[in-house]
């Protein structure tokens, strides 16, 4: 039970073990570029003249693998065929970012990875 003390420290723990800061930095950050990636996605497919729905849950179906869309162009009855090709490559990179983990293909970006030591 959690303490009814408005300035308690409490320790968040999982399987009796206390969860590092590092976990849960870890875990914010992960969702946040899953939440910024979406939008992103969702957001350029609108710019490319797609309605709310079919750009949201296009970008959904492509960054979380979640299944068909939704809206008059991609829902369950329809397919990404009627697409023309820009839309189609920000669903594929969406696709290759959230099948791959956004962290490993992130890192290839950092400077770091590529510098000489």
């Amino acid at each position: 039970a959690l303490p009814i003390s408005p300035h308690a420290i409490v320790v968040p723990r999982y399987n009796d073990k206390p969860v590092t800061d590092d976990v849960i930095l870890g875990v914010a950050s992960f969702v946040s570029i899953f939440i910024l990636t979406t939008l992103l996605c969702a957001l350029g497919l609108a710019a490319m003249g797609l309605d709310f729905s079919t750009s949201i849950s296009g970008a959904l179906t492509a960054v979380a693998n979640v299944g068909p869309g939704i809206g008059n162009v991609i829902g369950p009855d329809k397919s990404f065929f009627i697409l023309s090709s820009g839309p189609k490559w920000v669903l594929s990179i969406a696709m290759l970012l959230g099948r791959l983990e956004f962290m490993t293909v992130l890192v290839l970006f950092l400077p770091k990875v590529w510098s000489k030591k």
